[in-house]
């Protein structure tokens, strides 16, 4: 009894969002920002016929940041406070100032 509901954790269930995770992922990966609000929208101008509630896309939007969008945030967020430092410092050479 104990190992299958270790197995059920593991494993979980398939969720009705799966079948679309590639899109979302596409959505949060092009725009790191994005809320779950708009990414809601865009699922049912996409596809008009499916029909969950707002409270499933927040909770399956926040597990795929948390998991795949979390590691592309790590590197550019890098990324733009090295640009962002490096521009300021061009900036104040420009202007004389150290």
């Amino acid at each position: 009894m104990r190992f299958q509901l270790t197995c059920q954790k593991k494993g979980g269930r398939q969720k009705k969002l799966d079948d679309y995770r590639d899109y979302i992922v596409y959505l949060l990966e092009t725009f790191p920002l994005l809320s779950a609000v708009k990414v809601q929208r865009k699922l049912q101008i996409q596809h008009p016929d499916l029909v969950l509630s707002p409270r499933t896309i927040r909770r399956y939007v926040k597990q795929l940041k948390e998991t795949v969008v979390s590691k592309q945030m790590r590197t550019t967020s890098r990324f733009w406070i090295m640009c962002r430092v490096s521009n300021a410092r061009l900036i104040r050479a420009n202007y004389g100032v150290s």
